[in-house]
């Protein structure tokens, strides 16, 4: 069974290797604006996709010349080939061949156009194609072209439907380009108010009211008021600065006394002590003075009753 398995296997291996491998079909796109009005410049860009395996490309690009004309000296060719370009009207041939296989995507022509009319159309065919080999694959090469619809710039519009504060209007217009007659929704203003009116004062146990009223409309839109607070109560509610500053000790009353208030109380006691002294001193003195006058006044009294 291994064995069978492993021949099959040998088999499928060798009808793959013969199989040729094929690269994508290359593809050339149209690249520009989607819409525009009628004098406005479009650019338009013409791309090429990657794996495309050419070795050269001859293609045309074609439009109206009623809806566009060419802007002089606006064509330039990429970097991809060596190429060259040829302008007639409504046609701009592109021929361009490489040294190697070209496989990565670019551009391969850019161009302007002035829009004449919107909703042209600008095609590409594909007038030669071959790959890295020579071969010819024209048939195989997948295009797209671009179409430039109204972008309704040129409109003027009237109001049909006025917006109000909260319902959307309408305006109409017709298109001066394509004729196309539009409608727009107009959004709702929304409400304008004025100043805000006090209806009810608070008190410092009932909210107030106030409201405001649209000037459009008359809408009206409320708020209330915040509870009033007095003076007193503010103080009850919060701690006073006095307060404050008696419960939290302030660096002044720790601080110990300095040098010159110890100066100031030491000269003050010793002048005390000074006074003291001066009077004890005296009081002996009169003390002393006293006591000899006494004696010496009865030593002359007992000298006369003799």
């Amino acid at each position: 069974m291994k064995k069978l398995f492993s021949v099959s296997a040998a088999a499928v291996l060798l009808v793959l290797s013969i199989i040729p491998v094929f690269s994508a079909s290359p593809s050339i796109s149209v690249k520009t604006v989607s819409s525009a009005a009628v004098g406005e410049t479009v650019t338009v860009s013409v791309n090429l996709s990657s794996s495309s395996d050419l070795g050269s490309l001859d293609f045309t690009v074609n439009y109206n010349t009623s809806e566009f004309s060419l802007v002089s000296g606006s064509v330039q060719t990429g970097s991809l080939f060596v190429a060259e370009t040829s302008v007639a009207d409504g046609k701009i041939r592109y021929g361009g061949i490489s040294g190697s296989t070209v496989n990565s995507a670019g551009t391969l022509l850019t161009f302007k156009l002035k829009v004449l009319k919107t909703g042209g159309k600008i095609t590409l065919s594909v007038n030669e194609a071959a790959n890295g080999s020579d071969k010819l694959v024209t048939s195989s090469v997948n295009t797209s072209g671009a179409t430039v619809s109204c972008s309704h710039k040129n409109t003027q519009y009237t109001v049909t439907k006025t917006a109000t504060c909260t319902e959307n209007g309408e305006k109409t217009g017709t298109c001066s380009d394509c004729g196309k007659k539009l409608t727009e929704t107009v959004e709702a203003v929304g409400h304008t108010y004025g100043s805000w009116v006090v209806e009810k004062n608070a008190t410092e146990t009932q909210t107030g009211l106030k409201y405001a009223e649209c000037t459009a409309c008359g809408h009206r839109k409320e708020a209330v008021i915040p509870l009033t607070v007095t003076t007193t109560a503010k103080q009850e509610a919060e701690p006073s600065e006095r307060e404050t500053v008696s419960d939290t000790p302030s660096e002044s009353v720790t601080e110990e006394p300095t040098t010159e208030n110890e100066n100031t109380r030491s000269d003050g006691n010793e002048k005390t002590s000074t006074l003291r002294i001066v009077a004890i001193t005296a009081a002996a003195i009169i003390g002393a003075e006293l006591i000899v006058f006494i004696v010496l006044k009865s030593r002359k009294k007992k000298k006369n009753d003799e």
